[in-house]
């Protein structure tokens, strides 16, 4: 599904959206292979894909979801990122196999769980400020390249050259796959000012560069 689509439905009237907990955060225009099993998720999948809406992924308080007083509760993030389906397959077991892509930051408001568990809210896109027109980027495009070599990342990394590629993306891109902390991926995610998110992940490299 066309992302421009996908962005149309979160500029739309307010509308719930299922929202999938998971232990690392999410951000626009990169993707992620996800194994779905649960009841509550593969009818987020079929009803997300039926109705073109998408879900949000957003990460984990506690790391994972905890039942408290025989009621499944859960701590996540307000803000996570509007995600859409790029492709499935069936795999052994009965797992769905399913690859998502991030389209949009979104503030996730009014949320509850429904009856089967599926958590649902209000999402809300976040107002994101762009990179300066003239942000030197030659310290990212050099480790973009490496990463690009990777082979655990070889479909999950854009195969296309890294000058077609907009400075938003190879940004998100270094964010969401360099090893670091989830905590520290939320809290690049959070800074919706893209040059600031930029100097964050400066910062990180600085500190890799220095250890």
């Amino acid at each position: 599904m066309h992302l421009n689509f996908m962005l149309d439905v979160m500029h739309s009237t307010e509308r719930h959206l299922p929202i999938f907990p998971l232990s690392q955060p999410m951000f626009p225009g990169c993707r992620l292979p996800l194994r779905i099993f649960e009841p509550r998720y593969l009818r987020m999948v079929s009803e997300s894909s039926r109705d073109g809406t998408g879900f949000v992924i957003t990460l984990l308080q506690e790391g994972q979801e905890v039942i408290r007083s025989g009621r499944r509760a859960v701590a996540f993030h307000d803000l996570g990122c509007h995600c859409h389906i790029v492709d499935f397959e069936q795999l052994p077991g009965g797992l769905l196999g399913i690859t998502i892509e991030g389209a949009a930051e979104v503030w996730i408001e009014s949320a509850h769980q429904e009856d089967d568990g599926l958590w649902v809210g209000i999402a809300h896109q976040a107002d994101v400020l762009s990179l300066p027109a003239d942000e030197p980027l030659d310290d990212l495009m050099a480790v973009m390249a490496e990463l690009k070599t990777h082979p655990l990342l070889d479909s999950l990394v854009p195969d296309v050259a890294l000058e077609q590629m907009s400075p938003e993306h190879i940004l998100n891109t270094l964010c969401c796959w360099l090893p670091m902390s989830e905590v520290q991926k939320q809290a690049l995610l959070q800074e919706l000012d893209l040059a600031q998110r930029l100097r964050g992940l400066r910062r990180v490299l600085d500190e890799w560069m220095r250890s």
